[in-house]
């Protein structure tokens, strides 16, 4: 049998994009690499495999006490699209 897949869609910050699906992280201080960083694990639910695979058309929107900023921000968000694979013992057999 295969790996299976469940799809997800988060949101976050448009300027993360470059470095959340290639790696490219130049346009970025180490702050927001941190913050990045601790934001991709933590969605990474602890999984077996968690990538992020995509991203949509960035639009602005604002957000409270997120992905490491205090107090109400505003900027262009976007939709990244994950796979993940639950790990086994998250896995219900029918």
């Amino acid at each position: 049998m295969g790996k299976r897949y469940i799809e997800l869609e988060l949101t976050a910050p448009a300027y993360w994009a470059s470095y959340i699906i290639n790696g490219d992280c130049s346009a970025m201080n180490d702050d927001e690499i941190k913050a990045c960083d601790e934001w991709v694990a933590g969605e990474g639910f602890g999984c077996d495999e968690f990538f992020i695979t995509d991203c949509g058309e960035p639009y602005f929107g604002s957000w409270y006490n997120n992905w490491g900023q205090d107090g109400v921000t505003g900027g262009d968000l976007c939709k990244y699209v994950a796979l993940y694979r639950p790990l086994r013992d998250q896995v219900t057999r029918v």
